[in-house]
């Protein structure tokens, strides 16, 4: 080969590194401003109930229809990216997502409010499935366990997002100006994101082959994949839907004291995810995840036998570092049944969260006029002896790249 074709290839190389990382960087963003947006939303309900002049049990239902419609986000997902790819998806989802939150702060009228939140709902299922396929794929071309890291970026913007809106309720700010810097943050890391080449757009099959993609990801190994991440759900819903009311109440602690418990649950899953790609590297997905399960259930007894609110926190905090790796495990298992690499797996899966999240909440409100919140987290807490079963079937074996589909 002459100096010329030596030098043409160097450059054509590094040319594909660089893309390669502007692309992962693209993701991490992603990640960040979801988590950021999602948690403002989440962190004022109270305010859009009082905004709304809404019943307890009005916005009660009106929370507990968002992770319900975000199902149907997440199947229309499936359907969108087997057609078109993960990144067009990815695209359109991210801006109408962070719109959605935006305008949560400034419509009027509770029928304008429902339109906002089932188009939130709508966004935020699809965006999960889209940006987790492309965390999916990163870990794909990398060849070992990263997605954990996307995660945990994801987190750690929750809980800045949560104490932007704590800071803007003790001024006074709005609900129009609490909402307004993230969703115009996720709006510019939308609109900055959209000339890079994200990670699974390599991977993805050429467009128009919607039947044969999805006829080539088999249901019957994602139902048990799914499984696990419903029954984390189950666990995770029940700490972030009653923590506080169940230290603040059952347990009589302060009105300061209690959201303590979530912010400890928080804290211990950032850090889990930020240690947990190394720990997979060590001992292997199922011996993790299994732990976890253990951590998990001995966290929510704690909670559920806990006489004060200290010890109640210390199992919450248990919980977050059990749980940390669970969702990021399942989304990478489902990635390798997903032969044409364009997130539909992925997005299958993802309806588990939401239907876990769901039975969680409805299940510690249902038990609590029987037998009080501690009855709720013990029985959440049987959810995670099925995790501690079907830990084998995340075992990752060796990470492959995505097979193009044939397109005669």
């Amino acid at each position: 080969m002459s100096d010329f074709g030596v030098a043409a290839t160097e450059e054509t190389t590094s040319s594909a590194v660089r893309s390669d990382r502007s692309g992962v960087f693209a993701v991490y963003a992603i990640y960040a401003a979801e988590g950021l947006s999602f948690a403002a939303v989440t962190s004022r309900a109270p305010e859009i109930q009082l905004a709304h002049g809404l019943s307890d049990d009005a916005i009660n239902l009106l929370v507990a229809c968002v992770p319900a419609t975000a199902i149907a986000g997440g199947l229309l997902a499936a359907r969108v990216a087997a057609r078109f790819g993960p990144g067009p998806l990815l695209r359109c989802a991210q801006v109408l997502f962070h719109a959605s939150v935006l305008a949560v702060g400034v419509v009027r009228g509770v029928p304008a409010l429902v339109v906002t939140l089932v188009a939130l709902a709508l966004s935020v299922g699809a965006l999960d499935a889209a940006m987790n396929a492309q965390a999916v794929a990163v870990q794909a071309r990398a060849g070992r366990s990263v997605v954990n890291g996307f995660f945990a970026v994801w987190s750690a913007m929750g809980i800045a997002g949560s104490l932007w809106i704590s800071l803007a309720n003790g001024t006074g700010v709005s609900l129009s100006a609490g909402f307004a810097p993230p969703a115009a943050l996720g709006l510019l890391v939308a609109l900055a994101t959209v000339r890079f080449r994200l990670p699974a757009e390599d991977g993805a099959a050429a467009p128009g082959l919607e039947e044969p993609a999805c006829q080539a990801v088999p249901w019957r190994p994602l139902l048990v994949i799914g499984g696990v991440l419903a029954c984390a759900y189950v666990a995770e819903g029940a700490v972030m839907g009653f923590a506080v009311k169940y230290v603040q109440g059952d347990l009589r602690g302060s009105a300061a004291v209690a959201p303590l418990a979530i912010a400890a649950f928080a804290l211990t899953t950032v850090l889990g995810r930020s240690l947990a790609d190394r720990a997979i590297g060590r001992w292997g997905v199922p011996r993790l995840v299994r732990a976890g399960a253990l951590v998990t259930t001995a966290g929510l007894l704690a909670v559920a036998a806990a006489p004060g609110p200290a010890v109640a926190i210390g199992g919450f905090a248990l919980a977050g570092l059990g749980l940390c790796s669970m969702a990021p495990s399942a989304y990478a298992a489902a990635g390798r049944h997903d032969p044409g690499g364009r997130g539909v797996a992925v997005a299958r899966v993802g309806i588990f969260n939401y239907i876990g999240f769901v039975c969680g909440t409805a299940m510690v409100a249902a038990v609590h006029p029987l037998s009080g919140y501690r009855a709720g987290y013990a029985v959440a807490a049987v959810a995670l002896v099925v995790v501690a079963a079907l830990a084998g079937r995340l075992a990752s074996g060796p990470l492959q790249r995505h097979r193009r589909l044939a397109t005669s």
